[in-house]
């Protein structure tokens, strides 16, 4: 960041907090750039990106109040973003976790008891599946589609086509998973 960032961001929260509205909106102006550049280097999924992004920039304005005026206002704004980015990263990754950890429980019980002749039906796993449902489950797992090209296919976020691949395993597990 050079200097002169640092002293129109400065000046713009301190009109702010005097209750410029002017000023504060082109604090947001001027630092909504320097903050989604903060968060593109540490979160790659755009979606998430854009989603962090504001999260910030909303804990900006909630925490406005607590800017001191004589210190550095990049330093207390990197400070936020660090804080949001690193709870966004171990929210995610903990998430990430525990979908993997209970997908590769289910197929391993679902798919693997298939692939070894045991019990277990997919044609009948996805015919319980709504039709959206079962073929977001058969493009991801059995055709091997992305979760990209899902998410164009069906005019969805990544993050929604995540959270329905987890749903529908959860459903599958609660149906199946008890069978062997």
């Amino acid at each position: 960041m050079n200097h002169s960032k640092e002293d129109i961001c400065n000046k713009l929260m301190i009109e702010s907090q005097s209750g410029n509205n002017a000023s504060y909106q082109k604090l947001f102006e001027v630092i909504a750039p320097i903050v989604s550049c903060i968060v593109g280097k540490k979160v790659f999924n755009e979606t998430d990106q854009n989603d962090v992004t504001q999260t910030i920039l909303m804990a900006v304005h909630n925490a406005s109040h607590t800017y001191q005026q004589h210190k550095p206002f990049i330093k207390w704004l990197n400070a936020i973003c660090s804080y949001k980015i690193n709870d966004h990263l171990r929210h995610h990754y903990k998430r990430s976790e525990l979908e993997s950890t209970e997908e590769q429980d289910f197929q391993k019980n679902a798919f693997g008891a298939f692939n070894t002749e045991n019990k277990i039906d997919i044609k009948r796993m996805l015919k319980s599946l709504p039709k959206e449902h079962a073929t977001i489950l058969r493009l991801l797992k059995i055709e091997g589609y992305s979760v990209k090209d899902i998410s164009k296919a069906f005019h969805l976020s990544e993050s929604s086509v995540k959270v329905r691949m987890h749903r529908i395993i959860k459903d599958l597990k609660d149906k199946f998973g008890s069978q062997k």
